[in-house]
């Protein structure tokens, strides 16, 4: 949670035509009851020798003191609250009454910041050993287990490569044991989307123009015209078994016939006594 007063802010830190004396006459011409408040602006705005904040020189004044902060607020809280120029209320700095009402908005209780021993203590860093194919990382060996032939401790040290390879080897009472190589992990290639083509924006429905123009026809040609009408008047009142075999003959049609070819005659062989074919 946090808590800032807009509008209000010390001499020398308030931003341009944001200072007090323009919030205290914003107050005092709004009504009687802010003008009270302005008077509560003006007396937090004096230091404690009745000067102002900027005039003051009062070893006493909140400008010249430096402001602690508790010893769980890390690095990055501290930043923060100097760049907001506001205050963090957490948990830990709370009274029994403020715990209380904390536990009723129903929010987690934070654990303790207390790290274990053991996580206190600093990691190892890595080794950079440079290469003529770049900077290699050796990693600090780990004790990984017991061996169960010898029951000697096994430690593992990993070294990663310029070009991304990883190598592990075991060891167990300072002789080898084993050592695999990891190959880089590939990348996945991306695929190039397709480029849609323009598509032209939608045309208004317009009404076509009323324009039927007198034409004339030839003998053949009216024939042609009437034989039209006439077949699709026929269509129109067909029933749906018709529509079926009408269909079924025009397949039938796109199906190609097989050619017979010339008939087989059996022939009797005089010399063998078997049967002979002709054609």
């Amino acid at each position: 949670m946090a808590f800032k007063m807009k509008g209000f802010s010390y001499p020398g830190t308030a931003p341009k035509n944001n200072t007090i004396k323009k919030v205290v006459s914003q107050l005092k011409n709004a009504s009687k009851m802010h003008a009270e408040q302005a008077e509560k602006v003006e007396k937090l705005a004096m230091g404690p020798c009745g000067k102002p904040m900027s005039k003051c020189d009062c070893p006493k004044s909140p400008l010249k003191q430096k402001k602690t902060f508790p010893k769980s607020y890390t690095k990055k809280d501290i930043k923060f609250l100097k760049k907001q120029r506001e205050d963090v209320v957490r948990y830990e700095d709370l009274d029994e009454k403020g715990k209380a009402i904390w536990k009723k908005q129903g929010k987690p209780i934070p654990k303790s910041a207390k790290k274990s021993p053991l996580k206190q203590k600093k990691r190892r860093k890595d080794q950079k050993i440079k290469n003529t194919d770049g900077t290699t990382r050796v990693k600090p060996i780990k004790n990984v287990g017991t061996d169960p032939t010898s029951g000697e401790s096994v430690q593992n040290m990993v070294v990663k490569r310029a070009d991304r390879t990883i190598e592990t080897t075991r060891y167990s009472g300072g002789k080898e044991i084993g050592k695999t190589a990891q190959p880089k992990v590939l990348k996945k290639k991306r695929i190039k989307k397709l480029k849609t083509k323009n598509i032209p924006r939608k045309l208004k429905t317009v009404k076509a123009p009323e324009f039927n123009p007198t034409v004339k026809l030839d003998n053949e040609a009216q024939k042609v015209y009437d034989r039209r009408k006439r077949v699709a008047e026929k269509n129109k009142n067909k029933t749906v078994t018709q529509k079926i075999t009408d269909k079924a003959k025009k397949i039938v049609s796109k199906i190609p016939k097989i050619k017979k070819g010339p008939k087989i005659r059996k022939v009797k062989n005089l010399v063998t006594g078997g049967t002979n074919t002709l054609r």
